[in-house]
């Protein structure tokens, strides 16, 4: 089956979407991003990983990247 071609209203309407939703404060959008911190195990004394995934948006990314 032949491949249906966009109309350049089309291709002009999936540019310009907005696909994040944006920060209630200061109206940027809020991109997800990997926070690793290393933590040292108090059982077994083992370097641990902790992963998590946190909202970064203009409010708070001095908090996040200490900078």
């Amino acid at each position: 089956m032949a491949k249906r071609e966009r109309s350049f209203v089309d291709k002009l309407r999936k540019q310009t979407m907005d696909f994040y939703s944006h920060c209630p404060v200061c109206g940027e959008p809020l991109k997800p991003v990997k926070v690793i911190s290393s933590e040292k195990s108090p059982r077994t004394g083992a370097w641990r990983f902790n992963t998590s995934i946190v909202m970064v948006c203009k409010c708070n990314h001095d908090e996040v990247f200490g900078g």
